[in-house]
């Protein structure tokens, strides 16, 4: 959307707030938050006309997201066929493709949206907006999709919510991504810390390196070892230079990462990342995250009394690499692995951590 805070129509928030059988009250108490709002444009000590605003919420009050949302999350009820996520003023469509006939499907809904738009009075920015196939097949099926009249730019890289998408689902350009400023981060430490402790140094490696190595790695977890050696060389890299500074000379070339994590009592990136794995499946099953969708994907095992079997989910024998490799399955995967001799209910979170970093560390069940 282009300036959707700006544009959202103060009626389209009230008809909202009357769908959803709001307290009559309550409806006029946010007209009255809404209305008789004055507003002007300064420049250089220039000051326009007084005018009263029509549109648009409060931005940078509490209340301004929410009416925003009231408002714009209309847009799904006029999606018919496809599916839609939407977030804020981002908003995704998609459906699966077997024909030119579900292409048009598809269109057609681009075209509901659209009209929806119209109507509201928001305004699509279409230059910001593309269209993905994400498929194995080497000639999927393609389709020229235009929204407001103008033709959808098609790509092969889409970066969304700070993740990378490509058509295959490898995540490959996000990995390289990250491990560029992942290196360039870590390297800027070392240099600037270089009269500081070493433990001032991790701290901001684990501050600032960590997190754009472990972000959204749930999705884009790698699945060849190839990726897994170049993502650990960031942490390996680093670690040498805190060898040297700690000792003062470099470690044997070719040394074991092993070595160097025990030195420095660490965990390895692929460790860390089946921690984030553990450690979300136990905040969804125990209701700290709220995501139904998800959960209900989730196989549990119905075992019987007395079975030797204490898996908590049940994995049927992975037949191809991209359900092996699937979020859903690592996550049961790891879980029945490394914690299903843990009692959830009467676990806390910083407990389950302790107990999974100790196994990690232990590379014991």
């Amino acid at each position: 959307m282009e300036k959707a805070f700006d544009r959202v129509r103060h009626c389209a928030i009230l008809k909202s707030l009357s769908d959803l059988d709001v307290s009559i009250y309550i409806i006029k108490l946010i007209q009255s938050y809404l209305s008789q709002r004055f507003q002007y444009v300064e420049i250089k000590g220039c000051k326009s006309n007084v005018f009263k605003s029509t549109s648009g919420v409060p931005q940078g009050s509490n209340l301004g997201p929410l009416l925003f949302l009231l408002a714009i999350n209309g847009i799904i009820r006029n999606i018919k066929n496809a599916k839609a996520l939407l977030l804020a003023d981002d908003f995704k469509c998609f459906l699966q493709i077997d024909s030119i006939f579900d292409c048009e499907i598809l269109q057609n809904d681009f075209c509901d949206v659209a009209n929806w738009c119209d109507v509201n009075s928001f305004k699509l920015n279409v230059g910001k907006c593309a269209c993905m196939s994400f498929t194995l097949n080497n000639n999927p099926i393609t389709y020229n999709y235009t929204l407001n009249h103008e033709p959808l730019q098609r790509v092969t890289e889409h970066k969304d919510l700070g993740l990378i998408f490509d058509t295959t689902l490898s995540f490959t350009g996000h990995i390289l991504s990250k491990v560029e400023s992942a290196h360039k981060i870590a390297g800027f430490i070392v240099r600037s810390t270089s009269k500081l402790s070493v433990e001032v140094s991790f701290h901001l490696f684990d501050s600032l390196v960590l997190p754009i190595l472990e972000y959204g790695s749930i999705i884009w977890s790698p699945q060849y070892d190839v990726w897994v050696a170049v993502i650990e060389g960031v942490q390996r890299r680093f670690l040498k230079c805190m060898y040297y500074r700690t000792f003062g000379i470099y470690p044997q070339r070719g040394c074991d990462n092993g070595f160097l994590l025990e030195t420095f009592n660490r965990l390895s990136l692929n460790k860390r990342r089946i921690k984030i794995f553990l450690c979300t499946l136990f905040k969804l099953l125990k209701n700290e995250v709220d995501c139904p969708e998800l959960l209900e994907q989730l196989p549990f095992a119905i075992n019987r009394m007395n079975s030797r079997n204490s898996n908590i989910f049940y994995l049927a024998y992975p037949r191809t690499n991209l359900y092996k490799n699937s979020p859903i399955y690592k996550l049961c995967y790891y879980f029945n692995f490394y914690a299903s001799d843990i009692d959830i209910d009467s676990t806390s979170l910083n407990r389950f951590k302790k107990i999974i970093l100790n196994k990690l560390k232990s590379n014991v069940r």
